[in-house]
């Protein structure tokens, strides 16, 4: 007999390999479409693919081949078929058609051609007419056209193979099953060579449950109730009932043996984000009854490295959330990157295979000896990239170079000078903590009115900008100067000083783009990797005078819940996060800063499902929560114009919000609340009230501890 299973384009080998293991002799010159694999041989590879396959997605059992011009000429040779050799006049059926490009009918009309040659051939003999349900058939009948050629095929799987019956529910964009174990076997999965098998987004748990199918032997049709050939007059029970009490018996010998010696073979573990998710993943794997042989927990990839991984080399075999799952599609490369990262990080040697829907993106996963695979997930492509983990370099300090120029023009001389008496102020601290990012100067001296911020090799020049009453071109000159001695000095290119004009905001005119050069630059601070932008907006994403409370927030938030009002990019949502914090809840007006922060998360593997985003206004947000928290930080804008609440301003408006924000701490909790208004006065009742302490000094690194404090900060406690 002819036989042509199909799959998803791109495994076609993996599937002629499987087919062959069960016994069909595989046609290597057969005219099918991509995604299928011809083969010949007796009816018993039929009944074993359908048990057996891993990778198939339908068993077809070829019927006839004719040839064919027209949806007539298929009606009229399909008319003189007898299929009552195959079902009665009673049973219900369905059909379906693929056409080749090189034919250019209706594939609608061909099916109903096709249709109505068997209805009409069977009242003919039987003078019934047989009815259509395309719902629950009892038998499926489907044709393949190309060109002048048909060949009409028996539906021996009857639904798709890759519903193997364990998989009840399933999270947001699920792998089909049949993906998953053409992603195994591309890996090479099964191998001794393996320690361990870590799907780091499990999600529903796909990728494991067809992992121990395949390591133990076990047949994945056995969790299904039906196939396409119960239905067909032809069926041979004496042949399928003992290939079914076999691998029934395969099955329990297998998962003794592997109960009774836990300890031998890979260990199969899964981690997921979503709480959801991994009750739905520990349903599915009860199901198939690999409870006590697949470990699944709550776990995101931040956390990767807080428990310890077998010995030796496994494989990581992942489908991360590639869009589908994401807030923002911009932050999808960046959690390819901090995949990449992790695995480095604590599974060298390890080999890794991660499924993504754009090349781009599994271009940053920094693999040895990598290939790419072309699949398809259903509908959507997708690429399969497999290679070797190897250990990534860390991120490259470079620190503010000093070299005084010769022949400098005494009016950037000043300035050259006081920019070196910082750097010698700085370099102890620089050297102990090695920061990535500082403040070189800011505004010492009034002829030359800029901030001068380091971002490891980048300059980003704000110029504050001067009264009507300065000569624009005297004003023009001090900045090109201030420039020209940068270069000079630090020896950075122009093209790495970026350069903008600091005015007064009004309204929205802080969310303003300026540019859209689209360019992010990754800067370390502590554990974290935050996202910096110098060219597009009037700032950065980053302020670099709260690196000391974001660091502290890091310590203090390992387990607790933590609240980040007014987050502008959640940088200190990230340090909670990278710290251990169980979960979070960042607040802000701006979509363009929510989304930067879904990039910033997905950088550090921090999901979404456990740290929110809320695009709100802060004070109208905690008049309507009831959550708690155990730590929050609220470092508020100093005037607000939000178009859903009535303006903000810090100084009058301060002891409400804090007050509101008291509210949805806890007893034992901390609040911390800063602002940078520099005229700002803390209203004394709230002493009254709780527990306030100013803990400025200690909030303010070198690079920001000269004159006035750039911002002030209180620790605020319930009194006891």
């Amino acid at each position: 007999m002819r036989w042509v299973a199909t799959c998803s384009a791109g495994l076609e080998r993996a599937l002629a390999q499987e087919l062959e293991s069960l016994g069909g002799r595989v046609l290597a010159d057969a005219d099918t479409a991509a995604g299928a694999v011809a083969v010949e041989a007796g009816i018993e590879f039929g009944y074993r693919a359908c048990l057996w396959s891993r990778v198939a997605e339908r068993v077809l059992l070829q019927l006839a081949s004719f040839e064919a011009n027209s949806a007539d000429d298929i009606y009229h040779y399909c008319r003189g078929l007898d299929w009552l050799d195959h079902m009665s006049e009673d049973d219900y059926f369905a059909v379906s058609a693929i056409l080749h490009e090189s034919v250019k009918d209706n594939p609608r009309f061909v099916t109903l051609r096709l249709k109505d040659a068997i209805v009409d051939r069977i009242r003919n003999d039987t003078g019934k007419r047989p009815s259509v349900d395309t719902r629950k058939p009892d038998i499926v009948f489907s044709l393949y056209w190309k060109a002048d050629r048909v060949q009409l095929y028996l539906d021996f799987s009857g639904d798709p193979l890759h519903r193997r019956g364990y998989r009840t529910e399933a999270g947001e964009a699920p792998l089909k099953e049949t993906l998953a174990a053409g992603m195994l076997a591309l890996a090479g999965w099964p191998a001794p060579k393996f320690s361990a098998l870590l799907d780091p987004f499990c999600g529903s748990g796909t990728l494991l449950v067809e992992a121990a199918l395949a390591m133990y032997g076990i047949a994945p049709g056995l969790g299904r109730e039906w196939f396409g050939f119960f239905g067909w007059r032809g069926a041979q029970r004496s042949v399928w009932d003992p290939l079914v009490e076999e691998a029934k018996a395969q099955r329990e010998r297998a998962l003794q043996g592997a109960l009774e010696n836990p300890a031998q073979g890979p260990r199969l573990i899964g981690y997921d984000a979503d709480r959801e998710v991994v009750a739905i993943a520990r349903e599915n794997i009860q199901r198939v009854g690999l409870e006590r042989l697949i470990h699944i927990e709550r776990r995101e990839l931040a956390t990767l490295g807080e428990r310890a991984l077998p010995e030796g080399h496994g494989l990581i075999l992942t489908n991360p959330p590639y869009g589908e799952r994401l807030l923002d599609r911009g932050a999808v490369p960046w959690l390819y990157e901090a995949l990449s990262r992790q695995a480095s990080r604590y599974c060298e040697g390890w080999k890794l295979g991660v499924l993504a829907a754009q090349i781009e993106d599994a271009d940053r996963v920094g693999l040895e000896e990598p290939t790419v695979h072309r699949l398809y997930n259903g509908p959507l492509r997708v690429y399969l990239r497999l290679g070797t983990v190897r250990k990534l370099p860390e991120p490259r300090l470079r620190v503010p170079a000093w070299a005084m120029p010769e022949n400098t023009d005494l009016i950037a001389m000043d300035f050259a000078n006081r920019l070196n008496r910082n750097l010698k102020r700085l370099k102890k601290w620089i050297e102990a903590e090695q920061p990535m990012c500082m403040r070189l100067y800011d505004a010492d001296m009034p002829e030359f009115n800029v901030a001068i911020d380091w971002y490891n090799g980048d300059i980003h020049l704000q110029e504050y900008a001067p009264p009507k009453s300065v000569d624009p071109v005297r004003a023009h000159q001090r900045l090109q100067a201030v420039q020209d001695t940068l270069q000079k000095v630090l020896g950075v290119h122009s093209r790495y000083i970026h350069v903008k004009s600091r005015r007064q905001q009004k309204g929205r005119e802080q969310y303003r783009k300026l540019g859209d050069a689209g360019r992010y630059l990754q800067v370390q601070e502590g554990q974290a990797r935050l996202l910096v932008n110098l060219d597009d907006y009037l700032d950065t994403g980053l302020f670099l005078d709260h690196r000391p409370t974001r660091l502290r927030l890091q310590e203090l938030c390992k387990g607790k819940r933590f609240l980040n009002l007014f987050c502008y990019t959640a940088a200190a949502t990230v340090q909670a996060g990278v710290g251990g914090c169980r979960s979070s809840v960042s607040v802000d007006t701006s979509k363009t800063y929510l989304d930067w922060a879904a990039r910033n998360f997905a950088l550090n593997g921090l999901a979404e499902c456990n740290h929110r985003l809320v695009q709100a206004d802060g004070m109208r947000w905690l008049e309507e929560t009831r959550e708690q928290f155990d730590v929050i930080f609220v470092d508020p804008p100093t005037f607000s114009n939000s178009k859903s609440r009535t303006d903000f301003d810090v100084q009058t408006d301060h002891v409400a919000l804090i007050d509101l924000a008291m509210r949805r701490l806890e007893r034992d909790g901390l609040l911390i609340f800063s602002n940078n208004f520099r005229k700002f006065v803390l209203d004394e009742a709230l002493a009254g009230d709780y527990d306030v302490k100013e803990i400025t000094p200690a909030t303010l690194s070198p690079d920001f501890n000269e004159g006035a404090p750039i911002h002030r900060c209180w620790e605020i406690r319930f009194q006891h």
